[in-house]
């Protein structure tokens, strides 16, 4: 098979970003960083967030690590925990990183106007990214308990998609918008492995 140097890069940026981060400091920035790894199907895209996740759970810190969120609410309980009671307490310097395989279905959602909670996911994400070194506040419930408030928040992002996948979903609106702008893009340029007769 094929080395994939830029897809290892990709999750190598974000894990390494991710274990620095809140304890490494270049200026007034630290070490979290978005990146998408952009490939065909089945060209090795997903083997290195699942060296992620490996890593983590060797380090003992697979408690920070979380797939696919399935909404925002589930990245404020990763950043603060709720109790038995559903009430979380402000946390400080929480880390996260999310590692999520075929993640154009999430851009997608994330990009659709319609989409109420892609779009709340998104913004959470965009929020995360510049609540480094500050409060992140999280969101309040009806009910009046605030949920994920947190100070200092460092959130890496590490997920792949196919090249339709992108092409569908990231484009000059996206990138405007905030969050697509956030993201470093990894594509696959090494060669094919000619195919056997």
């Amino acid at each position: 098979p094929v080395k994939r140097t830029r897809f290892a890069a990709a999750a190598t940026i974000s894990a390494l970003g991710s274990i620095m981060s809140n304890k490494f400091f270049v200026g007034n920035q630290t070490t979290n960083f978005y990146t998408m790894i952009v490939g065909n199907s089945a060209s090795g895209k997903d083997r290195p967030i699942q060296c992620v996740k490996n890593l983590f759970g060797k380090l003992q810190k697979i408690d920070r690590v979380m797939g696919t969120p399935s909404s925002s609410w589930a990245i404020y309980d990763m950043l603060s925990p709720p109790d038995s009671k559903g009430i979380s307490k402000r946390t400080e310097y929480p880390t996260l990183m999310i590692a999520t395989g075929e993640s154009e279905q999430l851009i997608k959602s994330m990009s659709d106007k319609g989409n109420s909670f892609g779009q709340l996911i998104a913004t959470t994400l965009l929020e995360l990214y510049t609540s480094v070194k500050g409060e992140f506040l999280g969101s309040t419930t009806k009910g009046g308990v605030r949920r994920g408030n947190c100070y200092s928040p460092a959130v890496s992002f590490v997920g792949s998609m196919t090249l339709e996948g992108f092409q569908e979903s990231v484009n000059n609106k996206s990138i405007g918008s905030g969050l697509a702008g956030r993201f470093m893009f990894f594509p696959d340029s090494e060669p094919r492995m000619p195919e056997q007769p």
